[in-house]
C-alpha cells in the first residue's frame, strides 16, 4: 500500500511529517530526510501493532467445541 506523507517546515527550522492515511503517524526531524525516515518507522510500528492486535482478537474469538452425549 502507498501512503502520502505531508511534510512541513517549522519556524524553528525543524520538519514535521505526518501520514495522511494514518494520522497517528506523526513525527519530526532536523532535516526533511530525517523526518521522512522517522515517519516510515512510525508507520511500520503502527501497522505491526495493528497486526498483533488483530491476531490476538482472532485467537480469543475461537469457539470451543464439545461433544455432548444425549442419553
Amino acid at each position: 500500500m502507498e501512503y502520502t506523507a505531508i511534510v512541513k517546515k517549522t519556524k524553528s527550522g525543524h520538519y514535521i511529517a505526518q501520514c495522511e492515511q494514518l494520522p497517528a503517524a506523526l513525527t519530526q526531524g532536523d532535516t526533511e530526510e530525517e523526518a521522512l525516515e522517522n515517519l516510515q518507522d512510525a508507520i511500520d510500528l503502527i501497522l505491526e501493532t495493528e497486526k498483533e492486535e488483530t491476531q490476538k482478537s482472532s485467537k480469543s474469538s475461537k469457539f470451543i467445541q464439545r461433544k455432548i452425549a444425549i442419553l
